[in-house]
């Protein structure tokens, strides 16, 4: 999951890229392909959550909020919804605030616990939160190009979306996770009686 997740988020930049590149071309040209990006971000965003560490619930949740939040996106694509420029920004830039406050709250409550170390996910949040403001506000600031807007906020999602991917635990095969349990099966296989004399039986899946 941590690698498909990782590569959901690569998947999405490369739109982002896309999108920047298409500039000067409608937004409706692209959304198709928009939309399915943004609901395979938000299904897998979804699974991600069940196997996040449940050490950090402050985190958790938040996954599972963006997962939806960009299913729900995708799915507004996609039926066509958006098809004013103003809106397009506007929608995109709330998108992106979400994943901003997310990391400010995440922030906060770690500043609180004193265990608040400033790295790159606190500036990827602070990126997210300034893009999403500029995205908002973006016809009474200084108007960008729509596909400029939503490319920009692909971009950042997309980076979004392989920290959350970097951060799944990779668990181990239950059957044999040291070397010393490796010795220990290659010896039960060799000397059985030794240890089916004491009720040793030989691990599950190793034949």
């Amino acid at each position: 999951m941590r690698t498909l997740t990782i590569l959901v988020g690569i998947l999405l930049m490369g739109v982002g890229v896309f999108s920047v590149a298409a500039n000067g071309t409608s937004f409706l040209a692209i959304a198709f392909v928009v939309g399915i990006a943004l609901m395979l971000v938000g299904f897998i965003l979804c699974f991600s959550y069940r196997r996040l560490n449940r050490d950090k619930e402050e985190t958790v949740h938040w996954v599972l909020i963006e997962g939806l939040t960009s299913l729900l996106l995708g799915i507004i694509v996609l039926t066509g919804y958006l098809n004013a420029d103003i809106a397009v920004s506007s929608v995109f830039g709330l998108w992106i605030m979400i994943a901003g406050i997310r990391t400010a709250v995440i922030a906060y409550d770690s500043f609180q616990n004193e265990t608040f170390k400033f790295g790159f996910g606190s500036l990827l949040g602070l990126v997210n939160l300034i893009a999403g403001i500029y995205a908002f506000f973006n016809m009474a600031i200084y108007p960008l190009s729509v596909m400029v807007i939503v490319g920009i906020c692909l971009l950042l999602q997309g980076l979004n979306v392989i920290k959350i991917g970097a951060e799944i635990d990779y668990k181990k095969p239950d059957i044999i996770k040291t070397k010393e349990e490796l010795v220990a099966v290659v010896d039960f296989l060799k000397s059985p009686k030794k240890y089916t004399d004491i009720g040793g039986k030989i691990p599950k899946g190793v034949l």
